[in-house]
């Protein structure tokens, strides 16, 4: 089975966006959506999301389990760290099991709102939450940015180690994200 993209036609009032894509997902593969700003590729995963409707064409296969890491962290933010996690993940994620899951990605003071933390950390508590959710499609707008160098490669090691056997679409403007978590580019035009 495959995600179907048949023909998609997305505007915004008289502004065209995307123009008739026609693109198949294979399941469990991993896809970077790259191009200039402005081009569609936000668009392209709300629409995946379910989100938003195409205004022509139709996209099949999409799985009801689906998580996202949106452009703005969307946290909980008067919670704390495990709070927001609890609020996504199955009754295996323990207490005990989601602590060693922050600590992978470098947080330590799981009991601090998230209000408390640094950008770069509320960050990667949004993109843990995404991963560790009981999804098999996850959506990811431009995850990475505003890790530093070293939280970034830890990070992105860590969702590629943790999303074998989920379909992954990101949207990036970095060639070098894309390689790292093993994507096929598809850019657009």
């Amino acid at each position: 089975m495959a995600i179907v993209l048949e023909q998609v036609r997305k505007s915004y009032g008289d502004q065209l966006v995307l123009d008739g894509i026609s693109r198949t997902i294979a399941i469990g593969s991993c896809i970077a959506l790259m191009g200039p700003s402005g081009i569609g590729k936000t668009t392209l995963l709300s629409l995946l999301a379910g989100l938003q409707s195409p205004d022509f064409g139709r996209i099949t296969g999409l799985p009801k389990q689906r998580a996202m890491v949106f452009q703005e962290n969307r946290l909980i933010e008067h919670a704390n760290a495990l709070t927001n996690l609890k609020l996504v993940c199955g009754a295996e994620y323990t207490r005990e099991v989601l602590i060693e899951e922050l600590k992978k990605i470098g947080i330590e003071d799981v009991q601090k709102p998230i209000v408390e933390f640094s950008g770069g950390m509320k960050r990667r508590v949004a993109i843990l939450r995404a991963v560790l959710a009981e999804a098999k499609l996850l959506l990811m707008d431009e995850p990475f940015l505003g890790l530093d160098a070293e939280r970034k490669t830890q990070v992105m090691e860590y969702v590629k180690a943790h999303c074998a056997g989920k379909t992954v679409v990101l949207v990036t403007h970095e060639e070098e994200e894309a390689k790292a978590l093993g994507a096929e580019i598809w850019y657009l035009k």
